[in-house]
């Protein structure tokens, strides 16, 4: 009987030894945690993704030592905005799996915060035109020593007849610098819109020979560094002149109007991209390969829309309404310009603040504020552009042109107050912004900047 039982618990243990063996393992089979941080100058975004992920399995990230969070993931991902780093500094990111206190796939990432960029600036203030009111629409900077400034500049010795009163003299639609002194231009078209020398809208230059002019009568001037050339077949389908052109070159770039107008030329054609929307666009920017472009537009009717373009298709518009007071952490103020030097983020140049938003979701962003609406609004923030994201400038009306070094905003206050200010072009040290004073007669005012 003895040896019955001792059998019998023989067996007993036998057959829990084998069902330990066989159990189901503590993590998935190849099992596995990827994860990037990408950073600014206080913050970091950790984007986590798990490769064969298990519901029930416990999840651990952390900055150094300090747990940021723990607990389980609903669809094996994770992204989350960390604060209150440091300029300048190097953390450590552990991402891993935890289960009866056994340790599974892990990874760590180390990621160092940008270092602010200073604020100042040497400013030169050039006044374009002379007699009656001029207009400055856009600027482009290709280099400190090779500027060009677009619009309707009027001088003493235009918008009359010559000597001899066989020839009436037009205004200038342009003016360039060479890094010495201004040369007004008058930059010729075919006449398409029955004019031969229209004002221009905007300028986008790619190399000092490789650049872009928009004519209010719709038509786009292509210059070479030595010869013009003007292109009328884009005028059948604008009503009115391109707003803005961001591209990569003169043979891809896209062109913006109003009434939700997207054009896009390619080799020596236009193609027109249905936007969706009415609303007039305003600003239009994308990542340097040209596979992701943005675009923004406005009315005080239907508010503020930012639209994403891939592969000459519209994806994921976004309308914002305003609303007041502004909320935190959500976009409920209206842009009128954005730029971008990464393709996961976009910057939106609103009133009072410029948001951060994650390329692919507005609920993902960060604000950088430099207006409390308790004393009341805002001027109106016209352009933003900059070189990352501690080297960003914002211009607008009421003399507002400041700079954003990744922590703290600054105001140029040597700068005249009486200037509206509407366009910007940003590169590495050098800027330039151009607006018109706000007082009759309109004087055009180029500003030159080196930091």
């Amino acid at each position: 009987m003895k040896l019955f039982i001792y059998a019998f618990f023989l067996f007993i243990v036998l057959i829990i030894l084998n069902y330990c063996s066989s159990d189901t393992p503590l993590f998935p089979k190849d099992h596995k945690i990827v994860m990037t941080v990408d950073t600014d100058v206080t913050e970091a975004w950790i984007d986590l993704n798990v490769v064969n992920w298990d519901s029930k399995t416990p999840y651990f990230v952390k900055r150094d030592s300090l747990i940021l969070f723990q607990g389980l993931l609903d669809d094996g991902k994770f992204f989350r905005k960390d604060t209150g780093l440091s300029p300048g500094n190097s953390y450590t990111y552990h991402a891993f799996a935890r289960k009866d206190n056994k340790t599974g796939s892990h990874t760590s990432v180390t990621a160092t915060t940008l270092d602010t960029t200073k604020h100042e600036v040497d400013w030169k203030i050039f006044e374009i035109g002379g007699q009656g009111t001029s207009f400055l629409h856009d600027v482009a900077l290709i280099s400190a020593d090779d500027i060009w400034a677009v619009g309707d500049i009027h001088t003493e010795d235009t918008d009359r007849w010559n000597e001899d009163s066989t020839k009436w003299i037009k205004p200038y639609n342009a003016v360039h610098c060479d890094g010495q002194e201004w040369e007004l231009k008058r930059i010729k078209t075919k006449g398409c819109g029955g004019v031969v020398y229209p004002p221009i809208k905007t300028v986008f230059a790619f190399s000092e020979e490789d650049i872009l002019f928009a004519h209010i009568d719709g038509s786009i001037t292509f210059y070479d560094g030595s010869k013009f050339r003007n292109d009328c077949s884009l005028i059948t389908q604008l009503n009115g002149s391109a707003r803005k052109i961001w591209g990569v070159s003169s043979e891809d770039f896209y062109v913006v109007n109003g009434n939700g107008f997207i054009a896009h030329y390619h080799g020596n054609s236009w193609r027109r991209i249905e936007s969706g929307t009415s609303i007039d666009l305003l600003d239009i920017w994308g990542v340097n390969d040209g596979q992701l472009i943005w675009m923004c537009g406005f009315d005080e009717l239907d508010g503020a829309i930012l639209l994403r373009e891939k592969d000459n298709e519209i994806i994921k518009p976004v309308v914002i309404r305003r609303s007041m007071p502004p909320q935190p952490e959500k976009i409920n103020q209206i842009f009128k310009s954005i730029w971008t030097d990464d393709a996961n983020w976009i910057y939106l140049g609103s009133n009072g603040r410029v948001y951060k938003m994650y390329w692919d979701n507005p609920r993902i962003l960060s604000e950088f504020i430099w207006w409390d609406y308790a004393n009341g609004l805002p001027p109106v923030t016209t352009s933003i552009r900059g070189n990352g994201v501690n080297d960003i400038f914002i211009a607008g009306q009421e003399g507002l042109l400041k700079h954003f070094n990744g922590i703290t905003w600054h105001q140029y206050n040597e700068l005249p107050e009486n200037i509206d200010w509407y366009g910007l072009s940003v590169k590495k040290e050098n800027l330039a912004a151009i607006g018109i004073t706000n007082s009759f007669p309109n004087k055009a005012i180029i500003a030159i900047g080196k930091k």
